[in-house]
């Protein structure tokens, strides 16, 4: 609950410092940002974007830039067309880096996807830059290989930290935006620092002494592989690689076959190859004491990083102005003036800038910060038609090879421009024929236009791929927690820090968004199959723990009286705001707030709404919307809206329903305080040990209206109606619904549905169900006068050691438990409990699994995929240890398990609801297995299912179907 104390204390600092509060944000701000993401990642993930983006790609890539340059023109002393040419040959590991992306997404090293490919980088980046920088005078050939090592640690890097992005994307998609802005951040500060300073190092210790240097980014990419969180994934069958990589190699070959996919490729190939680059022999001109400007060090290192803030300009001018123009057009325009920008070199090499009285120096800056400025409005369209060109299921791996494919043709582009310069003679001393050289580059930067009939003509926002390849988004869904690390790869525009002849030097604005204006990852791809809803660039990013301490606070002003109508006074959504922002040390005003309270309440409304239709109910383990398939596609036909709330959890709908109403309608969801004894100690167990001295909200306030008085009164009505013949198996008939639910509402109030009660009733049930389970256990008693379940100490803690949630029960007293013997009793003998007390039989578990049988499983737990993925890596472990005969597993290692699962789900299940899973799941595999070994059947390892042909799935059907009646028929006749 949120004390009073606290919003006084808020406001009265609200009201005293509006003065200073925007220099104290200025500084606060950034650092109560990187504390929230390393609280709701991991402190080792922030250290990795740090240390990879900001360190590497971004402070290193700018040193890198300008030492090589240096490093090859002073130290090799080789001609600026054989520099461009040995430019180009660096390049080569970004061009492959979809191999990389497939080797950490399909070969883990010792159990690890990511740590051993942050080693590998670190490793080689210490090697070749030591080895550059401590010989004396290495050879060429060998300074290449060291060269193109550390271009290789650095897009390995970069591949491994933009799958921890996408993966850490996915669980919390509400963060996605910031990491990617954390990402643009790093990059940014890190390029701009690196280019300032990097001449003024060349200067001072020279280019060999730069690349020493470098050994500390690779050092920090090193121990990121040392330190980062990462979980260990010890069963991997390594016997699949190589037909993962097929599978891959396939998909992408019958993807750029269609015309709507080659057409625009050719076209990004030819735009980079013939936008020839000749940037040596430019600094080359610029560094020389006769005919060039002679700049210093400390000059081209400044002249780089304006071009790099004229980049991030091109980027904020794309994003809020020309992102909805069509891509021919834009692109027309775009190489257009990117043709005459080439001018400003000829300009300058003939020096006429000098007649009009224009330094060298400033021209030049001017120059290199239009000319990226238009090569970055040039890059940013073609990303996203790249990511529209993506199919579904393969989108990451795609986009990457697009990626690769524009590498390529920067490389023939940096290759094409050392020919011009060689046939032109223009060497280390001879520059007289590099203007003839500037004028044919920007001939061919022109060329480009006429091959744009390869780009599509319409609305950007559309789609380009023929329907069939876009695919459905159930699919998608479905596939991409086994494409998340190859969709990181989407997270880069790979690598334009060592070769990109226009990019290269702004080479902190790899990401495709920038560093005020961040596009998701998520709506990149989104782009590629739907039209995108408009983007509101200046939206606050909710985080669940801001979203969660929002609704903390607006129930807290409800139980004080403070809501009217629809919406709170005054005063409340000023405190509101106080608290709010000195909490998490923002700077947000009232509409920020009510903008996310109209969005909640919309949430409210479509689940509502959901829930209204025949077919939708509520999953309360999962916080979601459930219903069949057939039910979901009919509604989502008539409401495509709707389709979002099909896989998505609704994490507070519960207590949304508090605050926009629901219960006054039926109450549905009510949850009562009277609960919080149990529910919460249960739940809240040991989070205190997990996230120490943190202060929690949930568990301080009343949720629901539920007391101890209605309770006995429910129960009273459900004895009177089994008394009267009306309790039907394990539920009361619909008319005994109907009469205690009006007996019910004439005493408590009018607002109360019949799923309130039945939500009641199940909550009862579980109650009595863990007591009954206790009472059968050696060492405990029922106390008829204290009403309490007692046993010595010992027996206690013994087992409260093995099942963590039982202690709750210890000195609760329950009041009802008689009663409700009366009411569960019978049920609990028949089969409520089997599923804790009792292990089915695996032959009729089957049937009834397939025929819906409910004997076995009447309370049975509703698991979730986490829920699975633990279990299964709680078995992997035993395994490990040596703790599984047979079939099964040891006694004690059992106990493990459900200790360790009860205490990461705050649950309270025994052996046999851990034993049943493991049935579960290994039945699965064996009809999986047997599944395989039919003929036409095989396993489809990116979408991990099993696929055939309709005919021969229909015919096996037909004949499973056969089977499994006799099978039911003969179990019944046992039976």
């Amino acid at each position: 609950m949120v004390e009073e104390g606290n919003i006084e204390a808020s406001n009265k600092a609200v009201e005293e410092d509006n003065g200073p509060k925007g220099l104290y944000y200025c500084f606060w701000g950034p650092i109560y940002w990187f504390r929230m993401l390393a609280m709701e990642t991991h402190w080792s993930f922030v250290f990795a974007v740090v240390s990879t983006y900001g360190i590497s790609q971004g402070l290193g890539g700018a040193l890198a830039r300008v030492g090589t340059e240096y490093y090859m023109k002073d130290v090799q002393k080789v001609q600026p067309s054989e520099s461009q040419v040995y430019t180009g040959i660096t390049s080569i590991p970004w061009i492959v880096k979809p191999i990389w992306g497939l080797l950490t997404d399909v070969i883990p090293i010792r159990g690890y996807r990511r740590r051993p490919y942050f080693i590998l980088s670190g490793l080689l980046g210490l090697v070749s830059m030591l080895i550059i920088s401590l010989h004396g005078k290495l050879h060429l050939v060998f300074a290449l290989m060291a060269l193109t090592a550390g271009s290789a640690g650095v897009a390995i890097a970069d591949v491994t930290v933009d799958a921890c992005v996408a993966q850490n994307s996915s669980k919390i998609p509400s963060l996605a935006a910031d990491m990617q802005s954390l990402c643009s951040l790093m990059s940014a500060i890190g390029a701009l620092i690196g280019f300032s300073i990097s001449g003024v190092f060349v200067h001072l210790i020279g280019p060999k002494g730069v690349f020493g240097l470098l050994t500390i980014p690779a050092a920090l990419v090193f121990s990121v592989g040392i330190v980062l969180f990462e979980p260990h994934d010890a069963n991997f069958a390594y016997k699949e690689v190589s037909k993962k990589f097929l599978d891959a190699g396939k998909a992408m070959w019958r993807t750029l076959k269609c015309p709507e996919v080659w057409r625009p490729c050719l076209y990004m190939y030819l735009s980079f190859a013939l936008s020839l680059n000749i940037n040596e022999g430019l600094f080359y001109w610029y560094t020389d004491s006769k005919e060039g400007p002679l700049f210093s060090q400390e000059t081209i290192g400044y002249i780089f990083s304006f071009g790099a803030v004229g980049a991030l300009l091109g980027a904020i001018l794309y994003q809020n102005i020309l992102k909805d123009h069509p891509f021919r057009d834009l692109l027309f325009w775009i190489q257009l003036f990117y043709g005459l920008a080439g001018m400003l070199d000829l300009i300058l090499v003939l020096r006429i800038n000098l007649k009009f009285g224009i330094p060298d120096s400033v021209f030049v800056v001017i120059g290199e910060a239009v000319t990226q400025m238009i090569g970055r409005l040039k890059w940013m369209p073609l990303l996203v038609l790249s990511a529209k060109l993506c199919p579904s299921g393969i989108e990451g791996t795609f986009f990457a090879l697009l990626m690769s494919i524009d590498n390529f043709g920067l490389l023939s582009s940096s290759w094409g421009g050392g020919l011009l310069l060689h046939t032109l003679n223009v060497t280390r001393t001879k520059f007289g024929s590099l203007w003839l050289a500037i004028l044919i580059r920007n001939i061919f930067r022109l060329s480009p236009l006429g091959v744009l009939f390869l780009i599509p003509r319409g609305d950007p926002n559309s789609s380009i791929l023929p329907t069939e390849m876009l695919g459905s988004e159930d699919e998608t869904v479905a596939e991409e927690s086994n494409n998340i690390e190859l969709v990181s790869l989407v997270n880069s525009v790979d690598g334009l820090t060592f070769h990109h002849p226009h990019y290269q030097r702004s080479g902190f604005f790899r990401r495709q968004t920038s560093l005020f204006s961040s596009l998701s990852l998520r709506e990149y791809i989104a782009m590629g199959s739907q039209t995108p809803a408009s983007i509101d660039r200046t939206r606050t990013y909710w985080t669940p723990t801001m979203e969660r301490y929002f609704i903390d606070l607006m129930l807290e002003q409800m139980h004080r009286g403070n809501r009217i109508g629809h919406t709170f006074t005054k005063q409340a959504w000023t405190d509101m705001l106080a608290v709010f922002n000195a909490n998490f040390g923002s700077q947000y005003d009232k509409d920020v707030l009510k903008s996310r309270y109209t969005n909640l309440w919309k949430q409210f409304n479509d689940v509502k709404n959901l829930l209204g239709q025949n077919g939708f109910s509520w999953d309360e383990s999962r916080q979601m919307v459930v219903a069949d398939d057939y039910v979901w596609n009919a509604y989502i036909k008539a409401y495509p809206d709707a389709r979002s709330y099909k896989t998505k959890a609704v994490l507070n709908f519960n207590d949304l329903c508090l605050i926009y109403g629901y219960t006054t309608a039926d109450g549905r969801y009510s949850r009562s305080s009277h609960d919080l004894d149990f529910d919460d100690e249960v739940q809240g167990l040991n989070m205190g040990d997990a996230m120490g001295s943190l202060p929690s909200t949930n568990n301080e306030r009343p949720r629901t209206e539920w007391n101890a008085e209605m309770d006995q009164y429910f129960i009273e009505l459900m004895l009177d109606q089994a008394g009267k013949g009306n309790k039907v198996d394990n539920t009361f008939n619909k008319q005994a619904w109907t009469d205690m639910l009006a007996l019910f509402n004439a005493k408590f109030g009018p607002q109360h549905g019949k799923r309130v009660l039945r939500h009641r009733y199940k909550k009862l049930w579980k109650y009595y169900s863990d007591v009954k389970v206790i009472l059968n256990q050696n060492g405990f008693t029922w106390d008829e006068s204290q009403l309490v379940i007692t046993a010595d100490n010992a027996v206690w803690d013994a087992y409260i050691k093995a099942h963590p949630h039982a202690r709750t029960y210890r000195m609760k007293t329950l009041p009802n438990f008689n009663d409700l013997g009366l009411i569960y009793g019978e049920a609990i003998d028949e089969g409520s409990l089997n599923n804790l007390t009792q292990e089915c039989d695996i032959s009729r578990a089957t049937a009834a699994d397939r025929k819906g049988s409910m004997n076995c499983d009447r309370t049975r737990t509703f698991w979730t995929p986490p829920m699975d993925r633990y279990l299964i890596d709680l078995l992997l472990d035993q395994v490990h240890r040596g703790n599984k005969l047979g079939q099964t597993f040891l006694t004690q290692a059992w106990i493990d398990m459900v200790t360790s699962f009860n205490v990461k789900f705050g649950s309270h299940y025994d052996k046999d609801v851990l034993k049943n899973r493991y049935k579960h799941l290994r039945r699965l595999y064996n009809d999986i297995k047997i599944l395989l070994e039919q003929s036409g059947f095989s396993w489809d390892e990116t979408r991990d299912m099993v696929i055939a042909e309709d005919s021969v799935w229909n015919a096996y059907i037909k004949m499973l179907d056969h089977t499994e009646l006799k099978l039911c028929q003969a179990i019944t006749n046992c039976v």
